[in-house]
């Protein structure tokens, strides 16, 4: 009986034993990395619906060793790349200008009347491509590396009134994004280039503190901009890039499995949403016509040469020293 009892006692320790080992974290176990993303879109926006997307397929790639925490609606901080530099949040879409005194031949990604459509963006801005690499060379050297892009879409002015050529523009001022290149592209076309954060553009047109503003027509439809303006003006000066900057350190403190797998979560992303924006294009395009706001593209006077000659070269000049080469390598990897 004694040796029954025995062999008994040793048999629930070697169990109790075994589940200790089951239950006791291994390394594959330990917490998951928790990076924040950041944006002022809110979720109901395609770049919003981009990050939502992002943090599924990355934590489902890394099988929960990396997660994505969204803080949208400028609800962590506000439309600048110093947060990212310093690790208060780890992504931020931002477009290029905005990494302009850091590295300033990134700004050519904002470069004017130069892309050809969004095959030619993608192109040039494949975070494998010989040109991204030579720029995430450069942006390592401030903290920063670019994940992705993605192309919100290309912009175009709003106003109360139609504005068929740059003469039209006079007098007018229109809220630009806060970076040299964007102010410099609105002040070409002719108009006084005001800088004010996103969130305030809707009153401020209501207000009249400023006559017109230029974005793509997803972000003028989401934000219901259409509703406070008469006119879109199909000029489609340059693309609405939001390149996913993250903060160096999160990206090296991921394995390069994972690097990879983040890499991959932000593309699959990017091609989904592109996806979406293309089928809801005619439907944005009939809410803004339902909303009495007429787009007037070249058929119906808008003089888009006009444009072109009064922005691209002048803009090209006055930045050519920061985007040296760079800006014709764009041009031919388009062709």
């Amino acid at each position: 009986m004694k040796i029954m009892n025995l062999v008994m006692r040793l048999s629930l320790l070697v169990l109790a034993l075994s589940l200790i080992v089951i239950v006791r974290p291994t390394a594959a176990q330990k917490a998951p990395i928790v990076l924040r993303w950041s944006d002022t879109n809110g979720p109901q926006a395609p770049l919003g619906m981009l990050a939502a997307r992002f943090a599924k397929l990355t934590e489902e790639k890394t099988k929960g060793r990396v997660k994505v925490e969204l803080y949208l609606s400028g609800s962590l901080v506000g439309y600048n790349i110093e947060p990212v530099q310093t690790g208060v949040t780890h992504f931020f879409p931002l477009v290029p200008s905005m990494a302009v005194d850091l590295v300033p031949a990134i700004s050519v990604l904002d470069a004017p009347y130069i892309w050809k459509g969004d095959a030619h963006v993608y192109k040039v801005t494949d975070p494998r491509s010989n040109f991204m690499e030579a720029i995430n060379s450069q942006l390592a050297k401030h903290g920063l590396r670019a994940v992705a892009n993605f192309e919100m879409g290309f912009r175009n002015l709003t106003a109360n009134k139609p504005l068929y050529k740059p003469e039209d523009l006079k007098g007018l001022k229109i809220r630009s994004i806060a970076n040299p290149v964007f102010m410099a592209i609105v002040k070409a076309m002719g108009a006084t280039p005001t800088p004010m954060p996103f969130p305030e553009v809707a009153t401020a047109l209501t207000t009249g503190v400023i006559d017109g503003q230029e974005n793509p027509i997803p972000t003028i439809v989401v934000n219901k901009l259409h509703e406070v303006q008469k006119y879109i003006m199909l000029t489609e000066h340059v693309p609405t890039h939001a390149v996913i900057f993250m903060n160096l350190k999160a990206w090296e403190s991921l394995t390069k499995e994972d690097q990879e797998n983040l890499t991959n979560a932000a593309i699959e992303a990017r091609d989904e949403i592109v996806q979406y924006q293309t089928k809801m294009d005619p439907e944005w395009r009939s809410q803004v016509k339902a909303a009495g706001c007429k787009i007037i593209g070249t058929a119906d006077g808008l003089q888009l040469e006009s444009y072109i000659k009064a922005v691209k070269e002048p803009v090209h000049q006055q930045f050519a020293d920061k985007w040296g080469d760079l800006y014709q390598k764009i041009i031919d990897m388009g062709k």
